[in-house]
């Protein structure tokens, strides 16, 4: 079952600096979707700022013709270890939401919503680092 939940409404800061909670969230972007990328930009870090993430000052952008859309969002996952991902809207995703959870929370501007991990996907990687506890 996805849970939703909606971001906190608090004032905008222009923060990108490292949270004190010490979560990470990277932003997503297609630019042929995005009427105003700067605009987007901003915006997402707002939201990531605001529910407590350090904001990864790159930005990831999308180009459907060049490589997947997968395939650029999973290759950042693994590069910053991000908690979550922050799109402005789930256009920009083409569909990947749940793939997308199953490494991170998925947090939309448009809607601020935040769709959380994939519990069976946290649940795994649990019994993954105790099976290689026990083995060690």
């Amino acid at each position: 079952m996805t849970k939703y939940a909606e971001a906190q409404q608090i004032p905008d800061t222009n923060m990108q600096h490292p949270s004190r909670s010490g979560r990470l969230a990277i932003r997503c972007l297609r630019p042929d979707l995005s009427e105003d990328c700067e605009r987007d930009e901003r915006e997402m870090t707002r939201i990531g700022v605001q529910l407590g993430y350090a904001v990864d000052e790159k930005l990831v952008v999308i180009d459907r013709f060049r490589e997947g859309p997968f395939t650029t969002i999973w290759f950042a996952l693994q590069r910053t270890k991000a908690d979550a991902v922050i799109v402005p809207s789930l256009e920009h995703i083409d569909g990947l939401e749940q793939s997308i959870r199953l490494k991170a929370e998925l947090i939309t501007v448009k809607d601020e919503k935040i769709l959380e991990r994939d519990p069976a996907s946290i649940e795994c990687a649990a019994l993954s680092i105790a099976e290689n506890n026990v083995q060690s």
